[in-house]
C-alpha cells in the first residue's frame, strides 16, 4: 500500500454588495471567505482509502489568511498520511446496532443533510426536488413536527463572528438576526 494521491487547497473569496431599494435602502457590505484543507488518498489491500484533514471538505470560515496560519496544514500531513495507510489494514468495521459518538466534523454534515436541506424555503414549498429532494418539513409542521429528542435546539445564526452563513443583510436588503429553528425538538422556523 502506499499513497496515490495528496492535495492541499486554499480558497479565497471575496463578495461585495450594494443593496438600493424604491423604498430608500442603500446599504453596502465586503465579505470575505476562506477556506484550507489537505488529503491523502491510498491505494493498496484495503482498497482506496482517503483521510483528510480538517474535514473532508476542509475548513472555511467568514475571514481571510488567518485561517491559514490557525489550521496549520503542514503540521497535520504526516499525520493524515499515517491515518490513510493505517486504513489499508485496518479490520472491517463490525456490523449491529451500536451507541456512537458522532466527532462535530461528521455532526456537522448530518446536522446539515437531515435539517439544513428539509428547511431550504424551496423545498418546503415543493419548488426544488431534483438535487437533495423534496421536503417532509412543511409549513402545517411549524409547531408540531416532532424532529428529535426534547434535547435539540438548533439555531440558524447570520450574526455569528467568523461563520461562513454570516452577513449584515440578505439579498432583500433585510439585516442578519438569529432564530430558532427547533426547540426542545419541535420545528419552529
Amino acid at each position: 500500500a502506499g499513497v496515490a494521491v495528496a492535495s492541499a487547497y486554499m480558497d479565497f473569496r471575496r463578495e461585495q454588495t450594494w443593496f438600493c431599494s424604491s423604498e430608500g435602502a442603500d446599504l453596502t457590505q465586503d465579505l470575505r471567505f476562506a477556506g484550507v484543507g489537505c488529503d491523502v488518498t491510498t491505494v493498496g489491500p484495503g482498497g482506496v482509502q482517503t483521510r483528510s484533514y480538517p474535514h473532508s471538505w476542509g475548513q472555511h470560515i467568514g475571514g481571510g489568511y488567518e485561517l491559514v496560519e490557525d489550521v496549520d496544514l503542514l503540521g497535520h500531513v504526516d499525520g493524515v498520511t499515517g491515518e490513510a495507510l493505517a486504513l489499508q489494514e485496518a479490520d472491517a468495521c463490525p456490523s449491529g446496532d451500536w451507541d456512537l459518538i458522532i466527532a462535530p466534523s461528521q455532526l456537522c454534515l448530518q446536522i446539515h443533510e437531515s435539517v439544513g436541506h428539509p428547511l431550504e424555503l424551496d423545498r418546503v414549498l415543493g419548488g426544488e426536488a431534483n438535487y437533495a429532494g423534496t421536503s417532509f418539513a412543511t409549513p402545517d409542521g411549524l409547531g408540531r413536527l416532532q424532529y428529535g429528542s426534547p434535547l435539540v435546539n438548533l439555531t440558524a445564526d447570520a450574526t455569528l463572528p467568523g461563520g461562513v452563513a454570516t452577513f449584515g443583510f440578505d439579498d432583500e436588503g433585510v439585516a442578519a438576526q438569529r432564530w430558532p429553528l427547533v426547540q426542545d425538538g419541535i420545528l419552529t422556523g
